[in-house]
């Protein structure tokens, strides 16, 4: 996710979304994992927001969400 911040390439944020849904299926009380896989879904958020289309952001944000409120209950305050 580095990549792709650095190039903001929304295609390496793609990839690196991927593997984060691996690391989730392998681990999925891996706190760790849901918090770094919240945080490159919010840059990819920010990387494809557009005022006229909000949805994907918005999408993106709710997923977020939800992987760092799953990283809280994992004991990861």
């Amino acid at each position: 996710t580095h990549l792709g911040d650095v190039l903001a390439d929304v295609e390496l944020y793609k990839k690196a979304i991927e593997h984060f849904q691996i690391l989730v299926e392998a681990d999925p009380e891996d706190e760790m994992v849901h918090l770094d896989y919240g945080t490159s879904l919010i840059h990819l958020a920010l990387l494809l927001q557009d005022v006229h289309h909000p949805e994907p952001s918005q999408a993106l944000f709710r997923a977020a969400e939800n992987h760092f409120m799953q990283a809280a209950a994992l004991g990861n305050n």
